[in-house]
């Protein structure tokens, strides 16, 4: 865990991944973001339906990622979207971004 995030100050933004956490991990961070007991109950589960949840302070989204190495695998990602930070939670390993041989941005 982060020793210090930078919630307090302005201006600043955070995105804070969260690769297979645990409850506490998770719980520490919802009370520094005031986010919704439910909506981290539900990031904690696997296997929730995909939506779009608005709470009072924080949206909470739940997406399937679809990958192909090989065979097609989906990783669940939950996320948090607040003024200041981005919490983006998952219970197994995926790719933020990949890049291929010949592409402008390799």
């Amino acid at each position: 865990m982060t020793s210090r995030l930078y919630v307090d100050e302005p201006g600043s933004a955070l995105w804070y991944d969260l690769d297979d956490p645990t409850d506490d991990e998770l719980r520490d961070l919802a009370t520094r973001f005031g986010l919704h007991p439910l909506a981290v109950e539900d990031a904690l589960e696997e296997h929730e339906r995909p939506k779009v949840d608005r709470y009072e302070n924080h949206l909470f989204l739940n997406v399937y990622a679809v990958g192909f190495d090989g065979e097609p695998r989906k990783t669940e990602i939950s996320a948090f979207i607040t003024p200041q930070a981005l919490i983006t939670v998952h219970h197994a390993p995926f790719a933020t971004s990949r890049t291929t041989p010949g592409t402008p941005w390799t």
